[in-house]
């Protein structure tokens, strides 16, 4: 609005009264819950006004805008958003928030125990979205180059929806284990190295070999590292590397923790795990579709 005032489209005195409508639309949005896109964007875009000092709440405890911060706050709200996704920078757009659970507790200061139930809504939503998803280039091909070995998925996402997922594009049946945020206590998800520890121990019995871990996502590398310390901790002979896959050409650089191997294509996955295991025996694979199964989708 504040682009088609400058440009003469629509008169200027809407903006008089954009602050009050916008602040009163928050309400009309936000009632279709966190478990819902516009909803969930909608308290994405009010903690950030709040932030800039641009929304407030008042000691009568209700919304009122700022009009003299309103519109430098919303512009930056919009140039931080629509430069993301001019750019296609994911690097930016995890920056906020490592994962669901980050983003439940930053913006909406939920509880440990709110975010199991804020993670069943969210599923309960997904698995209504009949939306196909097609896999990335590549991927049922690495996986069938690789289907000598057992495979499993560690993932912060619903085990339901990655199933759901799976199971119509044929792939259910390359993973013998399916980790889900379920299956992992509150509070241990990752980063800490509960599931895939528990992932590994259903695979191998934590008997002597190796495992690689693919991931996209900064905790991934740190769960690993994390699943080495305390392996060792423990006498364990079992070797566990991570795999960095980034197809759209993002880096690693700022990772809290370095991934062991970098992965540009599906492809070039089939080529670390065959040229790194060949002293390593037995092998397998442990997926992580970064909460919301980029790898596949």
């Amino acid at each position: 609005i504040y682009g088609l005032v400058e440009k003469g489209v629509m008169e200027p005195e809407i903006l008089e009264s954009l602050p009050w409508t916008y602040t009163a639309g928050i309400f009309r949005t936000t009632r279709f819950g966190v478990a819902e896109a516009h909803g969930l964007g909608m308290v994405f875009q009010t903690n950030f006004l709040m932030e800039k000092g641009a929304v407030e709440i008042t000691e009568a405890g209700k919304f009122r805008p700022v009009p003299e911060l309103f519109e430098d706050a919303f512009r930056e709200l919009a140039h931080e958003l629509l430069m993301i996704q001019a750019l296609g920078d994911y690097d930016a757009a995890v920056a906020r928030c490592t994962n669901w659970r980050d983003f439940y507790q930053r913006e909406f200061g939920l509880r440990e125990d709110m975010l199991e139930s804020a993670g069943r809504m969210w599923t309960r939503g997904q698995l209504t979205d009949a939306t196909p998803v097609e896999p990335f280039a590549g991927v049922p091909e690495t996986l069938q180059a690789l289907g000598h070995l057992p495979h499993a998925i560690v993932s912060q996402n619903s085990r339901q929806i990655i199933e759901a997922t799976l199971d119509p594009l044929g792939l259910g049946d390359r993973f013998e284990h399916v980790i889900g945020f379920e299956q992992v206590a509150p509070g241990r998800q990752k980063p800490a190295p509960d599931g895939l520890l528990d992932c590994l121990e259903r695979m191998t019995s934590m008997g002597p070999g190796a495992a690689f871990y693919v991931g996209d996502h900064p905790t991934d590398a740190m769960c690993v590292a994390q699943a080495r310390q305390e392996m060792v901790a423990r006498g364990l002979e079992i070797s566990v590397w991570s795999i960095a896959v980034l197809y759209g050409g993002e880096s690693t650089d700022g990772w809290p923790e370095a991934p062991d191997f970098l992965a540009r294509t599906p492809e070039e996955i089939v080529g670390i795990v065959g040229r790194e295991s060949r002293c390593q025996q037995p092998v397998l694979r442990v997926e992580s579709p970064a909460e919301d199964l980029e790898e596949m989708s």
